[in-house]
C-alpha cells in the first residue's frame, strides 16, 4: 500500500504544474474559483439542471448528465481538469469518452444530520481518504452554499505525503479489516470502502488526531452559485454537517488518471 502512494505520487509530479491553480492544487489540495461560467451559459445551464430535478428527484437524487457537451461548451473546464490531473490529454482509459464521470448531486440533509447522531448515521460526515493516489475532483455550485448546506470539508495540505502521513496509511492498511478497529475502513466484507480518521470518536477527538498528523487548518467552503471547487480526495475531506431538510445542489465531476502511467 506504502509503495502504490509513493509511485503513484512521483509520477504525478512527474511534470510541474503548468498553470497557478495547479499550482495552488498541488500545495494546499483545494481551491475555490468563483465566477467561474459566464454568466448566460450558467443560467441556462441552472435552469436545464432544476428542471430536471424538480420533475424527476423532488426528495434529492444524483443522475449522470452529459458530461460530453457540458465539456467540449467549456474548454477552461477542460483545461483546469488536465492542468489539475497533471496530463496533455483527457484519455478513454481513464474515463469513459475521456471525459470526466459528471453527475447532478442533489443531496437533502436528513432529520438527525445536525445533530450527534449524524456521526452514526453517515460516514461522509467524517473526514477520510478516497484512493492512494492523486486525483481530481470537482464540484460547480448551482445555488449558494452556506453554512446551512453543509459545505466541503478539507484538511489543507492533507493531499502531500510525508513520514506521519505515510505512517497513518500504514497502520490503516494492517487493521482496516478488523471489524472492531477505530480505523476499520467503511465495508469490511469486501474489502472496499475509505480510510477514514476515526469511525466513531466525537468531532473533537477526530480534530485532535489530524492535528496530532501535523495539520493545522481545516477549512469549509461556503460560497456563491457559479463557484467551481476543486479538491484532491487523497486529502482528508468531507461532508458539511448542514441543516435538517436543507439541500445542496452541485454539479459534480470527478478524473482519475492511471495510477502508474506517464502521461
Amino acid at each position: 500500500h506504502i509503495y502504490r502512494i509513493l509511485l503513484s505520487h512521483r509520477v504525478w509530479k512527474f511534470k510541474e504544474p503548468r498553470t497557478d491553480i495547479a499550482k495552488e492544487y498541488f500545495d494546499t489540495g483545494a481551491v475555490l474559483i468563483n465566477n467561474f461560467l459566464p454568466t448566460d451559459y450558467f443560467d441556462s445551464l441552472k435552469e436545464f439542471c432544476d428542471t430536471t430535478i424538480e420533475q424527476n428527484f423532488p426528495d434529492g437524487g444524483r443522475p449522470k448528465i452529459n458530461a460530453r457537451e457540458l465539456f467540449f461548451e467549456n474548454p477552461k473546464f477542460i483545461e483546469i481538469v488536465k492542468s489539475c490531473a497533471n496530463v496533455d490529454n483527457l484519455k478513454a482509459n481513464d474515463n469513459f469518452g475521456g471525459y470526466p464521470n459528471t453527475e447532478l448531486l442533489y443531496f437533502k440533509h436528513l432529520p438527525g444530520d445536525d445533530s450527534s447522531k449524524s456521526w452514526e448515521k453517515e460516514k461522509q460526515y467524517r473526514f477520510h481518504t478516497d484512493t492512494f493516489q492523486p486525483c481530481f475532483k470537482c464540484w460547480l455550485y448551482l445555488d449558494d452554499v452556506g453554512m446551512d448546506e453543509g459545505p466541503f470539508n478539507f484538511v489543507i495540505g492533507s493531499n502531500k505525503i510525508d513520514f506521519r502521513r505515510l505512517s497513518w496509511d500504514y497502520e490503516c492498511s494492517l487493521i482496516s479489516t478488523e471489524k472492531y478497529s477505530h480505523l476499520k475502513k467503511e465495508r469490511d466484507s469486501d474489502g472496499s470502502g475509505s480510510f477514514r480518521i476515526n469511525e466513531i470518536s466525537s468531532y473533537a477527538d477526530e480534530k485532535n488526531q489530524i492535528n496530532d498528523l501535523g495539520y493545522r487548518e481545516i477549512k469549509s467552503y461556503p460560497s456563491k452559485a457559479n463557484s467551481l471547487l476543486i479538491a484532491n480526495p487523497f486529502g482528508f475531506h468531507k461532508r458539511g454537517v448542514g441543516k435538517a431538510g436543507v439541500f445542496r445542489k452541485t454539479i459534480h465531476s470527478q478524473y482519475r488518471r492511471l495510477p502508474f502511467n506517464i502521461y
